[in-house]
């Protein structure tokens, strides 16, 4: 690194308290710490992350899948509620009904009715992490990590607007070029396109399906307004609109 001119960069320690109120669900703990060993798309994690905007805080939600460590879907907020969660799961380019299993922790964004009935209409079960155990999530806290790092830490946002803006290109950037030691150097994109997975270093190249986004948008806004608020249905369908 130092022979061609570059430097690691480095967060800074922070300390903020979180005062919001856990979630107390009885959901089981069902992947544990076994992050391998899954197809693509059937096992995702999240946990949203919280980052500086100007003098105040705004919320990200990266879920990602464990068979690739790809980001699926991203979105921003200036709360850590299910809205932020809502909006990060209509944005996957593959339909919900191929999930399986969502790791989450037990933060206050993943409870309610509005989050169950997303699980139940799209047939995904709950695996919540152990309380006061950030290793169960361990995967999404290296992303968050990254963010704060490689995104935020020597870039100043001013604004949710530019927040976003940045997110997506960082996602893009991510997702097809940064290289990955996990995945033997490669970028996510073409760790898939190689057809690997990281429960198995096979040679078989994965189907690439005609996917359509909106889809889930679509299955979203049938749920009506006892899942997603009308704002928050009108600004997904107007950002993808644009």
């Amino acid at each position: 690194m130092k022979g061609n001119g570059m430097a690691g960069s480095y967060s800074k320690a922070a300390y903020r308290p979180r005062p919001a109120r856990p979630n107390d669900d009885p959901a089981p703990n069902i992947l544990a710490r076994e992050f391998n060993g899954y197809a693509p798309r059937t096992h995702l994690a999240s946990d949203p992350a919280y980052v500086r905007v100007g003098a105040s805080w705004s919320y990200v939600c990266l879920p990602g899948g464990l068979a690739n460590r790809q980001i699926a879907g991203h979105s921003v907020e200036v709360g850590h509620d299910t809205d932020l969660v809502l909006a990060a799961f209509a944005a996957p380019r593959f339909p919900l009904t191929d999930i399986q299993v969502l790791r989450t922790d037990r933060g206050g964004g993943f409870a309610g009715e509005r989050m169950e009935r997303m699980l139940a209409e799209f047939g995904i079960t709950r695996s919540l992490s152990r309380p006061g155990s950030p290793y169960d999530n361990a995967v999404v806290e290296s992303t968050d990590r990254l963010i704060r790092k490689e995104l935020m830490y020597d870039n100043v946002c001013t604004s949710v607007e530019r927040l976003r803006s940045d997110l997506n290109r960082y996602v893009w950037w991510y997702d097809h070029q940064r290289l990955h030691s996990t995945l033997d150097y490669m970028s996510p994109v073409e760790f898939t396109q190689q057809g690997k997975t990281l429960q198995e270093q096979s040679n078989t190249p994965l189907p690439i399906h005609a996917l359509v986004v909106p889809s889930n948008l679509h299955m979203m806004k049938n749920l009506g307004n006892t899942l997603l608020c009308r704002p928050l249905c009108r600004r997904l369908y107007s950002g993808r609109q644009r």
